[in-house]
C-alpha cells in the first residue's frame, strides 16, 4: 500500500514518521517553498519539533508524482489551503476512487464551510475521511499513546483507514459517520482552548478552569447540534477529549 501525505509542517511529518511501517510507500508532498534542504536532503525537521523520518519516506513537490498510485492521501496543509489544494488534485487527476484523509482542523474564512464541505465543493465525488482528536505531536513522537476519530459518511471508508493508519500501542483509531460532529469538536474547541490559556496565564485557578471548560463544552454541543451533528460526538475524542488535550 502507499501513502501520500500532502503538507510538510509538524503535524503532516509527525503522521509521516508515525505510519511509516504501516505501509510499503511513503511519499510527503509539500510546495517547493515549503521544502528545506535539511528535510529533501536528509529527511531531517529541527523546528518546531525533530523529527526524523526514515529512507523509505520520499519527499517531493511533484503532486501527480505524489498521488499516484496512493491508497491513501492525508491532506494536512492549513485550512486556508484546502481549497487551493484541492484544486490542483483535481487538475493532476486524483481519482474518486482514492481515500482523501483531511486531518487539519478548522472552518473557511468567510464562507464558514467545514473543510469535508470546501473539498466536497472542488472534489464532489471524492472518497473522503476525516481525522481529528487528541492529537498533540509533541507527544505522538515521544511514543506516548493516543486515539483519534476517522469519521465517514460511509462506514466502509472508515475502517478502511482505521485498519491502514491505527498504530499497536501508539495511535488507536476510532470509526465515526458524523462527520459534522468530528469536524466542528475539532474546530470549536480551539475556543475555547484558547480562553483556558488566559485563565492560566492570570492564575484565577482550578475552579475556575473547571467551570470554563465544562461549561465551554455546553456551548460548543449546543452550536454543533444546531448544525446536524450528534451530541454524543461532542463528548467523545473530537470535542471534549481534543479540548482538555489542547
Amino acid at each position: 500500500m502507499k501513502l501520500a501525505v500532502l503538507g510538510p509542517g509538524c503535524w503532516g511529518l509527525t503522521l509521516a514518521w508515525l505510519l511509516t511501517n504501516n505501509f510499503d510507500e511513503v511519499i510527503v508532498w509539500g510546495r517547493e517553498q515549503d521544502l528545506y534542504e535539511d528535510l529533501i536532503k536528509n529527511n531531517h525537521c529541527s523546528k518546531p519539533l525533530e523529527i526524523q523520518l526514515s529512507d523509505k519516506v520520499q519527499i517531493t513537490s511533484n503532486l501527480s508524482e505524489a498521488i499516484k498510485n496512493a491508497d491513501i492521501i492525508l491532506l494536512v496543509v492549513a485550512t486556508s489551503g484546502i481549497r487551493p489544494v484541492c484544486e490542483q488534485l483535481k487538475t493532476v487527476g486524483i481519482k474518486d476512487s482514492q481515500i482523501l484523509v483531511n486531518a487539519s482542523k478548522g472552518i473557511e474564512l468567510p464562507s464558514l464551510m467545514r473543510m469535508s464541505e470546501v473539498i466536497k465543493d472542488v472534489l464532489p465525488k471524492q472518497n473522503l475521511a476525516i481525522l481529528s482528536g487528541p492529537t498533540l505531536a509533541k507527544e505522538v513522537l515521544m511514543g506516548k499513546p493516543t486515539a483519534a476519530c476517522v469519521a465517514s459518511e460511509d462506514l466502509e471508508t472508515a475502517q478502511k483507514v482505521q485498519q491502514a493508519c491505527t498504530v499497536a500501542g501508539k495511535f488507536r483509531l476510532y470509526t465515526n459517520k458524523d462527520v459534522i460532529g468530528v469536524e466542528l469538536g475539532g474546530s470549536l474547541k480551539n475556543v475555547i482552548a484558547i480562553a483556558s490559556g488566559f485563565a492560566h496565564a492570570m492564575d484565577l485557578g482550578d475552579n475556575c478552569m473547571g467551570t470554563l471548560l465544562t461549561r465551554g463544552m455546553a456551548e460548543i454541543v449546543r452550536v454543533s447540534v444546531r448544525l446536524g451533528a450528534n451530541p454524543s460526538t461532542l463528548y467523545g475524542l473530537s470535542g471534549m477529549g481534543d479540548l482538555i488535550a489542547t
